[in-house]
């Protein structure tokens, strides 16, 4: 009787230790997700203020240029 309801026990261990890895294999996989598409947004972002600001530099030179 004993040796069943360790046997028992030992399953239900390892169905929830299991189901909690499954877990949080879940949310892991969620927040890389989530990483990954903030650093892609965030990527072009940057790129849209660094063109932003490459565009305002030719600008202000084309300006002097002018003035000269």
């Amino acid at each position: 009787m004993i040796e069943k309801s360790r046997s028992v026990s030992f399953a239900l261990l390892r169905s929830l230790f299991s189901d909690s890895l499954l877990e949080a294999d879940a949310i892991w996989q969620l927040a890389k997700s989530v990483q990954n598409t903030s650093n892609r947004e965030s990527g072009g972002l940057r790129e849209n203020i660094l063109s932003r600001n490459l565009g305002s530099r030719h600008a202000r030179q084309n300006d002097a240029r002018f003035a000269e």
